[in-house]
């Protein structure tokens, strides 16, 4: 007994000390990085830059590997925020970043009248190079070659040669989205003055389109709907509250300034034709003058009627709105949300007691007419007390909403289309796993589902197939309700990493593909995945056979590219190694562009004089292989 107790005290003095001593060991050392910010091509120093460090969150992808010894957990370490506080240059261009975390970073320099960049940064408007902070790293001559940015502006004027206040001009650059379709990004915007001027400043240097636009965006609407109600309030009180919420959207025009709406959306040189646009070519510390003389675009109508598909009735309340039938992009975010400048804010009427319709204002073209209709809680009765006793619940007006979408190519007044709104039509389905589940009582958990729909604003489009659906059922079972006729295409999300979709059909139509959903559907839904997707480790290399950081890599199918859903991306590491999961099976190829548009390798055209330097590879279930791909420079 007492050399079992020996035992124990002679083991705790060896063992207890050495736990001691990992509680209190040192943290980490902090790093620190140097360098310094000049002009490009002078090396003239710039000072009172502001210099960023970004902290990126990084997944490593490691991988246990079996026969090594399990660690000790450690204590989780303190981590700086993800922006760091930005430091400034001195008079001489150096800077100092001090008391750095070990950890992932990005480096950005600015200041004014150049252009933002980012550290390894290879061309504009990319991202740069994520740099791997060691402890106690001293990591120096780090140099920014910032460039004098370039500016647009002028005047604008109509056909009589009076200046025009309160044109919305844009600076648009031609990119692509995250499905891969070619749209125009609103770069900068900017409000003519009471001369008729413009400025659009400290862009960055490339090509631009530039628009100029009457129509007021849904932001000035807004604003300019609750001044007015301020200055017709019944009470003070209104008045004031109204006149802050209108504060919101921000100041406004001038109170003495009248716009004219009346003028066609305008691209230089002159069109009102997005194909028949001109770029510019703005380069460093250019100043180019774009003049506007708009012309008086003629302005339509569309009347129709609607009824609601469940009861044969008018709806109480409805919203409709038009918004483009195209990709040009030239409306912000809101403006689509809300209609654009010729949806729902701008005079359009509606009578409930007959359910005849008229929008107002709009322009030629193509567009979606869109109608929203809702149930309204009914108000208390007079002489009742005032407010109702049970509260409003903003969830059941929601659950109350009915939509409807139809094409409409304006050239003349558009008359007599009748609309049937309906909250949808509900199709069940069923979502089963192969191979080996997710641990847990529930695999599919972790589970949604999502119908996409093209076209329309994006209110729309995010109500249309119904919104995400949540798989709840341990069994897999689950119900798409409140989805709308139209053209979708399914995508799941929330699989884990080593998950692939290995069918997905609709009775026999394959969902990943894309189908048309009529107002009427017959079975169900089944959704096959597979927990025996292939992996690709790689290593990315430049023409010497070094290893390439920061670089993305891209798994392009040979076969059904419309699939978007088959791409996948990893970014390489600092030993220029990258693994892809979640591999269907099939052939592929990997690329790595030294500086590509971000999504444009989804375009054919684009993709296709690269084909053949793309690393080809064949993907099984479960299989992992390993390859070895060369980047594509940046002069090809």
């Amino acid at each position: 007994m007492k050399r079992s107790v020996l035992a124990f005290l002679f083991v705790s003095f060896l063992w207890f000390p050495a736990i001691g001593g990992a509680q209190n060991a040192a943290p980490p050392a902090k790093a620190t990085i140097e360098g310094s910010v000049v002009r490009a091509g002078t090396g003239e120093p710039i000072p009172r830059a502001n210099v960023t460090l970004i902290r990126v969150a990084v997944s490593t992808g490691a991988v246990a590997r079996t026969g090594t010894p399990p660690q000790a957990p450690q204590a989780p370490t303190p981590q700086q925020p993800a922006i760091i506080p930005a430091v400034t240059t001195d008079e001489k261009g150096k800077f100092q970043i001090k008391d750095i975390d070990p950890g992932t970073y990005r480096i950005a320099a600015a200041r004014n009248g150049f252009a933002k960049q980012e550290y390894g940064q290879r061309s504009f408007n990319r991202a740069g190079t994520m740099l791997t902070i060691q402890a106690g790293q001293q990591m120096q001559d780090v140099a920014f070659k910032l460039t004098p940015a370039p500016t647009i502006s002028g005047r604008v004027i109509d056909t009589n040669g009076e200046a025009q206040p309160g044109i919305t001009v844009q600076a648009l650059r031609s990119t692509y989205d995250a499905a891969g379709k070619r749209t125009l990004q609103a770069v900068q915007s900017a409000r003519t003055n009471d001369l008729g001027e413009y400025r659009l400043y400290w862009l960055n240097p490339g090509r631009y389109y530039v628009s100029a636009n009457a129509a007021k965006s849904a932001f000035e609407t807004l604003g300019s709907t609750l001044s007015q109600a301020a200055s017709q309030a019944p009470t003070a009180a209104d008045a004031q509250a109204m006149s802050q919420l209108s504060g919101i959207y921000g100041p406004g025009a001038p109170a003495n300034e009248v716009a004219d709406s009346g003028f066609a959306l305008t691209y230089f040189p002159g069109t009102p034709d997005i194909s028949r646009a001109a770029t510019i070519d703005l380069q460093s510390a250019a100043e180019i003058r774009v003049d506007f003389n708009l012309a008086r675009n003629q302005r339509f109508r569309i009347r129709g009627r609607l009824i609601d598909a469940g009861t044969g009735q008018p709806p109480q309340t409805a919203t409709v709105s038009v918004s483009p039938r195209n990709s040009s992009g030239d409306s912000s975010g809101l403006d689509a949300l809300l209609g654009g400048s010729t949806g729902m804010l701008q005079g359009n009427k509606y009578n409930s007691d007959t359910g005849e319709f008229e929008v107002r204002e709009v322009a030629e073209g193509r567009y979606w007419l869109q109608v929203m209709t809702m149930t309204l809680p009914t108000p208390p009765a007079a002489g009742g007390g005032g407010a109702p006793t049970t509260p409003v619940d903003p969830a059941s007006i929601l659950s109350s909403m009915k939509r409807a979408q139809v094409p409409v190519d304006v050239s003349a007044d558009v008359e007599n289309i009748t609309m049937s709104v309906s909250s949808g039509i509900t199709i069940p389905g069923r979502i089963r796993i192969e191979g080996t589940p997710p641990s847990g009582q529930n695999p599919y958990a972790r589970l949604s589902l999502l119908f996409q729909s093209g076209g329309g604003s994006l209110l729309t489009a995010a109500l249309q197939g119904g919104g995400p659906v949540r798989i709840t059922a341990p069994d897999g079972t689950f119900a798409v309700t409140r989805i709308t006729p139209g053209d979708y295409k399914l995508t799941v999300n929330g699989m884990d990493p080593g998950m692939y979709i290995k069918d997905a059909r609709l009775d026999r139509t394959d969902l990943l593909e894309g189908i048309a959903i009529a107002d009427h559907v017959d079975g169900s839904i089944d959704i096959i995945l597979s927990s025996n997707a292939g992996q690709v480790d790689g290593t990315l290399v430049d023409a010497a056979g070094r290893p390439v950081s920061g670089v993305q890599a891209v798994l392009v199918p040979d076969r059904l590219r419309n699939r978007n859903d088959l791409y996948k991306t990893a970014i390489t590491g600092a030993d220029g190694r990258f693994t892809v999961r979640g591999i269907t099976p099939g052939d592929y190829r990997v690329f790595a562009w030294e500086d590509i548009e971000p999504f444009s390798y989804f375009d054919a055209d684009v993709l296709r004089p690269y084909e053949q330097q793309g690393k080809p590879v064949h993907i099984q279930e479960n299989s992992r292989e390993t390859v070895e791909v060369k980047i594509i420079p940046v002069t090809q």
